[in-house]
């Protein structure tokens, strides 16, 4: 069972109307979502949002702002989501680090890519079928007065 942290920082990079996301895999498991994680001891949210950006991405931001403070969907690992909108300062994404996963050494980031935040029909069915990353971008699209 994965240990319980209280908040996921999430980092929302958008360059004209596309979403940076990351795809994770494993040997069970195939899905997209935004790139974070928790905080570190003594870490401050931007400091977290900046180390993730490094670690899941390989690119250094610049954090704009909080975009979403979510406190209703917790999950089996978070029991809140702070998303801050972010800008690549330096760069060029690319799947980034994940922490090892004993039991299945080929679990991590496969791959980073962009979706369009305008257009949910272009979004890969991999988003549109899993009802979590579904739903959490449509809060991201009405939190941006998308929809």
């Amino acid at each position: 069972m994965a240990t319980l942290r209280h908040t996921r920082y999430q980092i929302a990079i958008i360059e004209h109307d596309q979403l940076l996301m990351i795809r994770f895999a494993d040997a069970t498991s195939n899905f997209w979502l935004l790139p974070g994680g928790g905080r570190e001891p003594e870490e401050s949210e931007i400091a977290c949002i900046e180390r993730e950006a490094w670690e899941e991405l390989g690119v250094l931001v610049a954090v704009e702002g909080l975009i979403r403070h979510q406190q209703d969907q917790p999950d089996a690992t978070y029991q809140a989501f702070k998303t801050y909108r972010c800008r690549i300062i330096e760069g060029r994404p690319k799947p980034g680090f994940e922490t090892p996963n004993q039991h299945d050494p080929s679990a991590g980031i496969a791959e980073v890519g962009w979706v369009n935040l305008a257009d949910p029909e272009t979004w890969p069915s991999l988003i549109v079928n899993d009802l979590y990353t579904f739903n959490v971008l449509q809060q991201l699209r009405q939190a941006l007065n998308y929809a």
